[in-house]
């Protein structure tokens, strides 16, 4: 390398050593200025500090007088509210003493619910506060009166709108079940109690065990309840009685429920068994006394029409009954949900449907026990319309079961011992009867000479061919009372 090169080479290097030497000082002036601002924006935040300090000095001693003045001027507040309730809890008796003793006539049954609220914790403040105090004395009689009203009212209502059902509703309500089972029709509600009335009773029912800690009401809506429900049943036989003595066809023309169009079969359901009352066959109609009725021999095998019994007539009223019973408990149970409070609902419906359900099975007892004498004389077609009372019971019992539910075992187990009575008195007579067969003197001294059906012969088969018709229930009621299993097998094959 030369001289001139090295000379250039020099030059080069002294070029960027002079241009690096000038970006130093730039950045060095830089960084002067940033420390400079550096140090003016600290200046700036130490001096915003400083004052934030100063007004935080300044505003919170104010903060907390605003807030211990709002504290005080709530606590004024309350305090004048809690005196004027105070006030009026001293003011209370003779402000309300009008309006309590007038009832809910006057201001609605609400206002005046409103006004016993008021009358009540005026009678809890006076007990925590001033226990012996003359006031105290006076909400607790003013409460009472209060309470005494809404009882008086309750009942009153209960026998102002509460009515007995009318016959033909009954019997309508039957015909409709039986619209219901063909497909046809939609389920009648009977209406015991206008809704508006149905209500208030509920309000005041549910006042007087919340807020009032009484239940006397609740005598007053069973008894009530109770005769309505017994009056209702009373009607019906009433009414199919009267239908009965202006008809040959009794009272089938006023419900298509009580058609006696259609008879039990071994395929009959207890639900449709239940929608047919009316289905009991006239056994007089086709039967003959049979041989072991005294007074009542017959020769051959010559059949004569004989009138309706009335026992049968009352047999089929007492069916239709029994029918009626059940869906007017099942109304009753309805009703009560909206009225009774829940606690006491089973309680009380026991005894609504006590006397009614005791009333239907004393009369079933009676039939039983009409049977039993007809019985002793060796009249046995009388135990034909036990069958059918019978075959009916058991198809509805679980229905009343159902409803029954929660109420009292005697009341439960009334229907079974009707049942068991009604089954004994069945096996009873059909025990005879096959003992009488068995006994009769004149079953080869009265042998027919014509060669003619032997008038026990021709009786037995009628009995029989009437009996079919409710063979199960027959072998039913002999494999439980009979004296003989067998029995119950050859009438059931």
């Amino acid at each position: 390398m030369d001289m001139d090169d090295i000379s250039v080479l020099k030059a080069d290097i002294d070029r960027k050593l002079e241009k690096e030497m000038y970006n130093l000082s730039v950045l060095k002036e830089s960084l002067n200025k940033s420390n400079t601002n550096t140090q003016n924006m600290l200046a700036i935040l130490n001096s915003f500090e400083t004052r934030l300090c100063k007004l935080e000095n300044t505003i919170l001693p104010v903060y907390q007088e605003t807030e211990n003045l709002r504290r005080r001027q709530e606590n004024i507040d309350k305090t004048m509210s809690t005196l004027d309730n105070v006030l009026g809890y001293y003011h209370i008796a003779k402000d309300l003493e009008f309006a309590i003793k007038e009832g809910p006539i006057a201001s609605g049954l609400e206002k005046y619910l409103e006004h016993m609220e008021s009358v009540l914790k005026a009678v809890r403040y006076f007990k925590d506060h001033n226990p012996g105090s003359l006031e105290l004395t006076e909400v607790v009689q003013l409460f009472e009166d209060g309470k005494e009203v809404l009882g008086k009212e309750f009942e009153s209502q209960l026998s102002r709108y509460g009515k007995p059902v009318p016959p033909i509703l009954i019997l309508d309500m039957l015909g409709t079940d039986e619209e219901l089972q063909s497909g046809n029709g939609e389920p009648d509600i009977l209406e015991h109690l206008p809704e508006k009335v149905a209500k208030e009773l509920g309000d005041i029912s549910r006042w007087l065990v919340t807020n009032g800690n009484t239940t006397n009401f609740l005598n007053v809506y069973t008894s009530s309840r109770s005769d309505i429900l017994v009056r209702s049943l009373h009607g019906l036989k009433e009414h199919l009685k009267s239908a009965s003595g202006s008809s040959n066809c009794g009272y089938t023309q006023h419900s298509p429920a009580l058609t006696g169009k259609i008879r039990p079969t071994k395929e009959m359901t207890p639900w449709k068994a239940l929608k047919f009352p009316g289905y009991l066959k006239k056994a007089s109609t086709s039967l003959i006394k049979s041989s072991f009725e005294s007074g009542h021999r017959r020769t051959g095998s010559s059949t004569e029409g004989v009138k309706e019994d009335p026992a049968e007539i009352e047999v089929e009223f007492y069916i239709t009954e029994m029918t009626a019973l059940l869906k007017l408990m099942q109304s009753e149970a309805q009703l009560m949900n909206g009225i009774i409070p829940e606690k006491y609902q089973r309680m009380e419906f026991d005894k609504v449907i006590l006397r009614a359900l005791e009333m239907v099975v004393s009369e079933g007892e009676a039939i039983a026990a009409n049977a039993k004498k007809n019985i002793a004389r060796h009249e046995y077609t009388s135990v034909l319309s036990i069958f059918p009372i019978v075959q009916h019971l058991r198809c509805i019992k679980p229905q009343f079961d159902l409803t029954l539910e929660g109420c009292q075992a005697p009341t439960r187990s009334k229907l079974a011992s009707l049942l068991s009575v009604l089954d004994s008195t069945g096996a009873k007579a059909l025990d005879d009867f096959i003992e009488n067969i068995k006994i009769d003197p004149e079953k080869v001294s009265n042998m027919p000479k014509d060669g003619t059906v032997h008038e026990l012969t021709n009786h037995t088969i009628i009995f029989l061919v009437q009996l079919k018709e409710y063979a199960e229930t027959a072998g039913a009621m002999l494999m439980k009372y009979g004296k003989c299993c067998f029995y119950s097998v050859v009438i059931v094959s």
